[in-house]
């Protein structure tokens, strides 16, 4: 086909769906005293007609459902009316008449809001997608918590739910069985209720201490409340990206092993490609698993990042460019979802800012040499367990999410509370096992671990090398010295870690107005000027204090929000472990840091 032939055909296209447009104008005063459904079906007969054919066979059911004789050559002959021939016809009155009302019928309802198939909330009543089969043939399909189903048109013509995506179930892990939703529908599960929360939360927590081995036990509560609220993620607002920094043989691998048996929707990322992944995500809701991050291809790792920073909170839409045919088309994606992922090198700390994290050491105990058994029957039976709480304990989740009060700041808070909300509807004594780990975990990350802070590392070396005059030093010798710290050369992956360690002190070193105005290439390569009172600066905005001389703090204008600096390295610098920084907010402003 030539490109005349395309065009040509795209025009008759574009003037089909034009003239049903028309053809659905015209027939819809006829409907007024049809039921609700029966319009619908009239006006989907007229949407969805491919040819002409279609929309003969169309109005002839309009026909027969209206009691009005509706052919379409006579719509066509109206169509060819002037405006002029119409208003000497019909009257200038009934003109203006008819064109309001066309705009009424155009303009007079609100934009369709589209929601997932996967799981949501709608109009009131919760639900989980999935898909079933009828002669062969492939239907999408929801369950509620009335309970009800709704399979294939139903799910727009009666439950009115605007969906773009099919539900793209083939390639999850697992999903909710067909078994356990006929024992739904039966009413077998009428006397589930708040008590089996924690009934869940034991054996999932017994389960997961059985086959870890963390050094903190409370990490198992955490993550059996993680597991279950999964299954609730229509509740939240947002949902905190699950994160385990790893040495290898700690088991990281076999922790996400025991997320693809219970967790909503499960979906090993290394399994598809990015355009899929978003696409199914959006229609399915899945939770994305990622095994050992490092290991992605550079494409693949980008675009992971990207999704990684929007799919945590509700309304993070992903968009991308696509072929759609023979065209290239921008499609936007609703990512909202829970999202698990391991790696050893660790990540930047805006990533980890949205992340729960549990760190899993090299394991010497017999834990190590037990693995998951996808065949135990005691995975499918928690599964299902939990497929059902995400309907029948809906309420409950939303009420104890809502009346959540907890002492953390905004961005900490919003990605605990779907754990901390689950855990209040086990006892006290969970939840406040639970709400002391994530205390723990902040208070050490503002105390900050040396190993993996990159950033405190350059910092660290710059104040060695800089004295009080300033000095060029080149951004890739700086990554290396700090890569030759961490790493270990004889390691196979090392050129690839070094690289990133490279790529993300890039960014930083960029990322300050007072170093990035003083960059210069010399020979294709990057070098900065660094001044000793600018290194100085930046080194209380990121409030690594320690670094600095005991005389330099004690003369310094300029002061961070208190933490404990107990990262120093130098075990040497005495009253350091323990020391807080006096706060004085009025003495600078950090805007005043980075001009």
């Amino acid at each position: 086909m030539g490109l005349y032939d395309e065009d040509l055909k795209k025009k008759e296209e574009k003037l089909f769906e034009e003239l049903k447009r028309e053809v659905e104008y015209y027939v819809n005063p006829f409907t007024n005293n049809l039921t609700a459904l029966e319009r619908d079906i009239v006006r989907n007969r007229i949407r969805y007609a491919e040819d002409e054919e279609q929309l003969h066979k169309a109005l002839a059911y309009a026909s027969e459902t209206t009691g009005k004789i509706i052919f379409l050559d006579d719509i066509k002959k109206e169509l060819k009316k002037t405006e002029i021939e119409y208003k000497q016809e019909k009257g200038e009155d009934i003109y203006k008449q008819d064109y309001i009302e066309k705009a009424e019928e155009l303009f007079g309802e609100p934009k369709p809001i589209f929601q997932s198939l996967g799981c949501g909330v709608h109009n009131g009543i919760r639900y989980i997608g999935t898909i079933v089969y009828d002669d062969g043939k492939q239907f999408n399909a929801i369950i509620t918590n009335e309970p009800r189903y709704y399979v294939g048109t139903e799910i727009k013509n009666l439950f009115d739910l605007n969906y773009k995506f099919d539900f793209d179930g083939e390639i999850l892990e697992q999903s909710i069985s067909n078994d356990i939703i006929l024992k739904y529908l039966r009413g077998e599960f009428d006397k589930f209720d708040k008590l089996n929360i924690k009934e869940i939360f034991t054996k999932i927590r017994d389960k997961n201490a059985e086959l870890m081995d963390y050094h903190d036990d409370r990490i198992n509560d955490v993550i059996a409340c993680d597991i279950i609220s999964d299954h609730h993620l229509p509740v939240f607002d947002s949902k905190g990206l699950s994160y385990w920094k790893a040495d290898r043989d700690s088991g990281k691998t076999k922790q996400l092993e025991v997320y693809a048996q219970l967790t909503f929707n499960p979906l090993q990322v290394g399994n598809v490609s990015p355009a899929s992944l978003f696409r199914i995500v959006a229609s399915t809701k899945a939770t994305p698993l990622v095994d050992n991050l490092d290991n992605l291809s550079e494409e693949y790792s980008k675009a992971i990042n990207q999704y990684m920073q929007l799919c945590y909170k509700r309304g993070g839409k992903y968009s991308r460019v696509e072929d759609v045919g023979k065209s290239r088309r921008s499609r936007t994606y609703d990512v909202f979802s829970s999202f698990k992922f391991n790696n050893i090198i660790g990540i930047d700390e805006t990533t980890l800012s949205r992340c729960n994290e549990f760190p899993l050491l090299k394991t010497t105990s017999e834990k190590g040499k037990l693995k998951v058994n996808p065949k135990d029957t005691f995975w499918s039976e928690i599964r299902n367990q939990l497929y059902i709480s995400g309907l029948k304990d809906y309420n409950l989740v939303k009420e104890s999410y809502e009346n959540l009060k907890v002492d953390l700041n905004n961005r900490d808070l919003e990605i605990s509370a779907p754990i901390l909300a689950v855990a209040k509807l086990v006892d006290n004594e969970t939840y406040n096992r639970v709400l002391s780990y994530f205390k723990d975990v902040l208070r050490q990350r503002k105390i900050r671990d040396i190993a993996e802070k990159w950033d405190y590392l350059l910092l660290k070396l710059l104040i060695q090398k800089i004295n009080d005059e300033p000095k060029w030093i080149k951004a890739k010798d700086l990554s290396n010295e700090i890569a030759d710290e961490l790493l270990n050369k004889e390691s196979k992956d090392y050129e690839k870690k070094k690289h990133s360690i490279s790529i993300y002190l890039g960014k930083f070193i960029r990322s300050i107005p007072l170093w990035k105005s003083n960059g210069r290439l010399v020979n294709g390569i990057t070098e900065y000027l660094f001044k000793k009172e600018d290194v100085e600066k930046v080194i209380r905005l990121k409030e690594y204090d320690d670094l600095l001389p005991q005389t330099t703090l004690l003369n310094s204008t300029y002061s961070t929000n208190s933490i404990n600096s107990t990262y120093s390295t130098n075990p040497t610098e005495s009253g350091r472990e323990g020391r807080e920084s006096r706060v004085s907010g009025d003495e600078i402003r950090i805007e005043e840091v980075l001009i």
